[in-house]
């Protein structure tokens, strides 16, 4: 019979992450949310007004220098025209850009049809079309078609620079957009708004590992005592009383921590009432088992005719209920270990020699590593060893040919000791029970065996678990490697 794991599915789901971790993470996301959504509106907000203020400027340079050209006769001029009285008039008259403010780089004067008639970068001449303003169709057509003056969009020019536009109509006789007013002015005031970008950043990271630093102290406030009340459950649930509870913390923490004190002197005072009572049906039921056996032996010694077989009887009788009681007591007995390296294949060797004839029907094989060394209590290891073998003896004899396989071997710092049998398994519907007291699935025994070993691998900082296998069972006991 296939046997199955025996790790018992939690009543209780577990977060991947542990508190602290949720605690950290759940404030350093919520100020880099406000810090980011802070920072991103503030940029936006400067860089809005920025440029809002830059267009202002530019559309009044621009309705100031659409005013200055008013009524010439500039929109007549054609290719070739360039050193004209005419150009040289509308020259003058847009003059004022050589002294305009440092905002104002550009200034174009165009036609209708938006062929450049004056450019004074010198770069455009008459009739020259200028590329860029097939990007701003969309604000030069309502220039055209509504007169009133607009702004472009941000744009870079070749070097990369930051540029905006100005758009003011002309009006030329009675077309009052007749010519266009193109003032373009840098946008490097933008460039206080890039470094108070980088100063909110700065700022930003500087906060951010402030939180990390300050929600780090408060997680640690709140989890350390949790932290130390679960130690103190678990101690509690081993046997383990003494584990200090916290002496401060929040009122709930408080409240928890008397809560779990008087749980454990509640579990306490019943354990010492269940061992007081076990000790005491123990010690009733030994000094009776003593006389029994006494009087067996000296009607032995009489060599009664035909009673051989009832003395004999009687004596195996008395052997189990004596194991019965050494088990009560082992079990109800406060379990203190002693850790030491301890050799385990010496342990076996000991064990295989001590059981020899206990185990004189079972094939025994033993594969042991060289060298394994556990730290453990030499008295509790040899028992759990015992409880093991005597196990797996027991449900092997229910085959044809009993075996079973000890073995040990190092594993992750950890070192394993493995006992097989090739008997019929354990039940799927067991497997879940079998490491509690008082329960067994033989006709005899007291159920204690497998709960006294994880007892004692308990206190010994191991544990005891069923490995699946295809025939039979196996048990693998897990100790700290010395």
């Amino acid at each position: 019979m296939k046997t199955v794991p025996t790790r018992r599915p939690g009543p209780f789901s577990r977060s991947r992450y542990p508190l602290h971790s949720q605690i950290l993470l759940f404030f350093t996301l919520q100020m880099l949310i406000v810090l980011a959504g802070t920072g991103m509106y503030i940029d936006w907000r400067m860089r809005t007004m920025v440029e809002h203020e830059l267009g202002r400027k530019l559309l009044v340079v621009a309705e100031m220098l659409a005013e200055q050209v008013r009524d010439t006769r500039a929109v007549l001029l054609q290719p070739g025209d360039d050193e004209t009285r005419t150009m040289k008039r509308l020259r003058e008259k847009l003059a004022i850009v050589q002294t305009s403010p440092e905002h104002v780089a550009r200034v174009l004067l165009l036609a209708p049809d938006l062929r450049v008639i004056y450019d004074s970068a010198g770069s455009l001449r008459t009739g020259d079309e200028y590329v860029r303003l097939r990007f701003d169709r969309v604000e030069l057509q309502r220039v055209r078609e509504s007169a009133i003056p607009v702004t472009s969009k941000l744009f870079r020019d070749s070097r990369g620079e930051l540029f905006k536009a100005a758009y003011a109509p002309v009006r030329i006789d009675e077309d009052p957009a007749g010519a266009i007013i193109c003032i373009e002015g840098s946008a490097a005031s933008l460039a206080a708004v890039a470094e108070v970008r980088r100063m909110l950043i700065s700022i930003a990271v500087l906060a951010v590992l402030l939180t990390v630093l300050l929600a780090g102290v408060l997680a640690r406030r709140i989890t350390r005592p949790l932290e130390t009340l679960s130690l103190a459950a678990r101690d509690a649930g081993r046997g383990e009383f003494g584990t200090p509870l916290p002496a401060k913390g929040s009122k709930e923490i408080a409240s928890l921590a008397q809560t779990i004190a008087e749980m454990r002197t509640a579990i306490e005072q019943r354990q010492r009432q269940q061992q007081m009572m076990l000790a005491g049906i123990a010690h009733e039921i030994r000094n009776p088992l003593g006389g029994i056996e006494l009087f067996a032996g000296l009607l032995e010694k009489k060599k009664l005719a035909g009673g051989e077989h009832e003395i004999e009887k009687i004596r195996r009788e008395v052997h189990h209920l004596k194991q019965i009681v050494s088990d009560f007591l082992d079990y109800a007995r406060p379990v203190q270990a002693a850790p030491e390296p301890v050799a385990v294949e010496k342990i076996i060797d000991e064990l295989l020699a001590l059981m020899a004839e206990e185990l004189a029907d079972i094939a025994v094989r033993t594969d042991c590593e060289p060298g394994v060394h556990v730290q453990a209590d030499p008295g509790h290891l040899r028992r759990m060893v015992m409880n093991l073998l005597r196990n797996a003896a027991e449900a092997a004899r229910s085959g044809a040919a009993p075996a079973v396989e000890i073995s040990a071997q190092r594993s992750g710092g950890h070192a394993c000791i493995r006992i097989a049998d090739n008997g019929p398994g354990i039940a799927e519907d067991q497997v879940q029970r079998i490491f509690e007291p008082f329960y067994t699935t033989k006709n005899e025994g007291t159920g204690l065996g497998l709960a006294l070993v994880r007892l004692l691998a308990l206190a010994n900082g191991g544990r005891i678990e069923l490995e699946p296998v295809s025939q039979g069972a196996c048990f693998v006991l897990y100790l700290q490697e010395a």
